[in-house]
């Protein structure tokens, strides 16, 4: 899924925003707690679910097995972050405002 809201890649709207107004560490994909057809835009996650951290809502960002998250970046890095990245650093990644990754 992808994350709505007034400070992500993707509008409310579910619109699409220019890749240069974030930064590289910018989530644009991620996994969702609760599975949902891709053809249902109306059930994207919204920024204000997705910034209450990881499995922490059945409408927000996680996984069904554990307790992670499998996220693909705006570089084309994917990763997994687990449930204890502190809610700053998941917020900078949901709004693209990260300055660094680790390796």
């Amino acid at each position: 899924s992808v994350i709505l809201g007034e400070d992500t890649l993707f509008g409310t709207d579910g619109q699409g925003r220019r890749l240069d107004d974030f930064g590289p560490w910018t989530m644009m994909v991620v996994e969702r707690k609760t599975p949902v057809c891709w053809m249902r835009p109306d059930a994207e996650i919204t920024q204000a679910e997705a910034e209450k951290g990881i499995d922490c809502s059945p409408d927000g960002i996680g996984c069904q097995h554990t307790r992670c998250l499998n996220v693909a970046y705006r570089t084309g890095r994917v990763e997994v972050l687990e449930q204890s990245t502190p809610l700053e650093r998941l917020t900078e990644l949901i709004r693209g405002t990260a300055e660094e990754i680790e390796p």
